[in-house]
């Protein structure tokens, strides 16, 4: 997933703020399987 900001303008204009999803947590058993969920989501076609 990538988001893109223009960050040539003043902070404050920005469209991410209060209300808007900036994080998501995802429960892995380790650190392999941390690995793998990662890979799988980076190859994600939005």
């Amino acid at each position: 997933m990538e988001l893109v900001v223009n960050r040539t303008d003043d902070p404050g204009t920005w469209t991410y703020g209060e209300g808007t999803v900036h994080h998501f947590a995802w429960n892995v058993d380790d650190r392999e399987n941390h690995a793998e969920t990662k890979n799988q989501l980076e190859q994600i076609d939005i």
